[in-house]
């Protein structure tokens, strides 16, 4: 098969990552807090934290806590944050894990709700978020890097009028980590969320949120420690105040891995060698008559390309694709329904290829190849 499906779940993994997993499933179990988990002096959770947070820039005014990714990252955020009776502020390119906890507010009648529009490719104009504010208005949530068209948001220029404001940010940070060069401290975001499994080459079921120490962010889940478990309430020192239950030992495991391999690589090589897939693979297909694409080359990742054409639904070339020539890419809504009103691709969707560093252009010329012979046979 030729896996071109990498911001859903990269695929193939490093070596590496496959070798750490095995390592601690053949080992006796372990659980974060409750049994030997230490390397040394060191502790498997800790470090990871302490990577991630070395991985984006974050400093010591922030809290790295690990969970299952982006999802439970963005829920944790917006219902552990005090909300009631506040507006919250959306772009149209977010995804449903932000669009769909906060519609749930939002039906509860704790928060109100307003979404500002994108242009065709995606981008959201600072200046348009900043007229959206109202006087009770809380919080911004970003899409950092669009899913579906790999457009990266001015961030740091939204978090400076958010915070011109008295206003709270949080990032989206699913499609954009690992696929370019994030720096909260720069940027000086107050919420960032992130997953593991997609451009940080972990596995499924992990992933996390770093957010400054000053925030009070109620505990998403409330459980067993492993510490303190004499108190029949929730302890309030960190970490475990917001890591019960059993952690993913294999997954955080595989996630440090990751990202080690990533410094190892160096981001910038992993990042250029997908641009140049895109940039290829986007001239190749501009040659092909009745191709429309969702692209802004300067403001993308470059880590994604979405692309139609002209009478002919997006699902049909993917089930062809897959089923005629073993080629995985993905179509349709991308869980993020609000965006293409403004792409103009509210019926059907898009096609959305996504390579990853392990791709060869061997493997894009067969794809290229095959996406011609599907639409001259259409």
């Amino acid at each position: 098969m030729i896996y071109l499906n990498n911001a859903s779940t990269s695929y193939p993994k490093p070596d590496s990552v496959i070798q750490a997993v095995n390592n601690i499933l053949l080992q006796v179990p372990i659980n974060y807090g409750r049994s030997g988990i230490n390397r040394g002096d060191k502790n498997i959770v800790n470090d990871t934290r302490e990577l991630i947070k070395k991985f984006f820039n974050a400093g010591d005014n922030y809290h790295c806590v690990m969970n299952s990714g982006s999802t439970e990252s963005l829920n944790f955020a917006i219902k552990g944050l005090d909300l009631e009776n506040a507006n919250v502020v959306i772009s149209a390119t977010e995804h449903n894990s932000v669009i769909r906890p906060l519609k749930y507010l939002e039906k509860l009648g704790k928060i109100s709700l307003d979404i500002v529009e994108c242009d065709n490719t995606g981008f959201v104009k600072p200046e348009k978020i900043e007229n959206a504010i109202k006087e009770n208005t809380k919080l911004i949530c970003i899409n950092h890097s669009s899913n579906v068209t790999g457009t990266i948001q001015d961030a740091e220029a939204i978090t400076e009028l958010a915070h011109r404001n008295s206003i709270l940010v949080l990032i989206d940070g699913s499609q954009s980590s690992g696929n370019i060069n994030i720096d909260l401290d720069k940027i000086n975001a107050d919420i960032f969320c992130f997953t593991g499994h997609k451009s940080l080459y972990g596995i499924p079921g992990t992933g996390g949120i770093i957010f400054k120490k000053s925030i009070p962010l109620t505990p998403f889940k409330h459980g067993g420690t492993g510490t303190k478990g004499y108190l029949t309430e929730q302890p309030e020192d960190f970490p475990i105040k917001y890591e019960s239950g059993t952690m993913n030992i294999p997954g955080i495991y595989a996630l440090e891995t990751g990202i080690k391999w990533i410094f190892d690589i160096g981001l910038e090589n992993i990042i250029n060698k997908k641009k140049e897939l895109i940039n290829y693979t986007y001239n190749e297909l501009s040659k092909i008559e009745n191709v429309i694409f969702y692209y802004n080359k300067e403001k993308s990742s470059g880590s994604l390309l979405s692309f139609n054409f002209n009478g002919i639904a997006p699902e049909e070339i993917n089930y062809i694709l897959a089923n005629s020539f073993d080629i995985s890419v993905r179509s349709g809504i991308h869980c993020a329904p609000l965006i293409h009103k403004y792409l103009g691709s509210e019926n059907g969707g898009t096609l959305r290829i996504s390579p990853s560093y392990f791709t060869t252009y061997d493997e894009i010329d067969i794809f290229l190849n095959s996406i011609k012979k599907i639409v001259k046979s259409l």
